[in-house]
């Protein structure tokens, strides 16, 4: 537990610092971050179950695809930074994959098959499934102005707070899930999936989400009904997100992605809830700054 709590305060400081620096710097960030991903997902599937399905060239191929969508912030960057287009489009792009792995979990939770034939095409279906989502952290930042929002302090970017408001969601329903399933936890959510996960947890994760959700809201003098919808969000779709990891690795036999984070797994365990959540909430905001 000492582990865990001190690499979640590491990455957690980091993570402020590159959030509030300037957005060349948090694109370096969130460029790393989806590269450690990719590098994860890669020396998962090529390593296991994929050379019994492709031939060594098919599978040099499929290994560089996560990569290369690693590689899907610069270019998003680029363009918002020249302003060629706005927010919406690219949020509408994001969110897209996530209901398509939505349904995939819940095939999963019925048949304990994630991607099953898809596997042959595990570089497409991670940078997909890595390099979209991680795109939103590039759209919420260049967020400027959101209708009656008052950041706390004038001289940063409302865009670093609209992702740190995501995140703290995220996070909040994570750590009250954890803990109130430990404690309280009775009746399990997916057992095929994930055994540990129980709804007593998901229900504590959501209250947690919710309620950091309207304190944060309060904060940046936002309305209580966005900071609740955040948190909804937050607390329903991350334990979505969770599972659909959880599918991938009792499909492949892991149970971590990686070990790059002491106490926390490798960066795809630590950032599964993320990967689903942060769509959703960057097209919420996306359309909300278009009233």
């Amino acid at each position: 537990m000492r582990q865990r709590v001190l690499s979640a305060i590491v990455g957690i400081a980091l993570f402020l610092f590159f959030c509030f620096s300037n957005p060349i710097l948090m694109l370096c960030g969130v460029v790393l971050v989806a590269l450690l991903c990719a590098y994860e997902w890669t020396t998962a599937y090529s390593n296991r179950l994929v050379p019994e399905l492709l031939s060594p060239t098919a599978n040099a191929l499929q290994a560089g695809l996560p990569f290369l969508g690693a590689l899907y912030p610069m270019g998003l960057y680029l363009r918002l930074s020249r302003g060629d287009i706005p927010p919406l489009y690219p949020s509408i792009l994001v969110a897209l994959p996530i209901p398509v792995f939505a349904l995939l979990t819940l095939r999963a939770a019925r048949t304990g098959i994630a991607l099953g034939s898809l596997r042959c095409f595990y570089g497409l279906v991670g940078a997909v499934y890595i390099g979209l989502p991680i795109c939103s952290l590039v759209i919420l930042r260049s967020f400027f102005t959101i209708p009656s929002a008052k950041p706390p302090l004038a001289h940063t970017p409302l865009g670093a707070w609209l992702v740190l408001f995501t995140t703290a969601c995220v996070w909040a329903a994570d750590s009250l899930a954890f803990f109130v399933g430990r404690r309280f936890g009775r009746h399990k959510l997916a057992p095929t999936l994930s055994p540990g996960k129980t709804w007593e947890g998901v229900l504590g994760g959501l209250l947690g989400a919710l309620m950091v959700g309207a304190l944060v809201a309060r904060c940046l003098g936002l309305p209580l009904w966005v900071g609740l919808i955040l948190g909804t969000t937050a607390g329903i779709v991350g334990p979505w997100g969770d599972l659909w990891e959880s599918a991938l690795k009792r499909e492949l036999g892991l149970k971590d992605f990686g070990r790059l984070l002491p106490g926390h797994g490798g960066f795809l365990d630590r950032f599964d809830s993320l990967l689903f959540v942060l769509p959703l909430t960057c097209l919420f905001w996306a359309l909300l700054s278009q009233f």
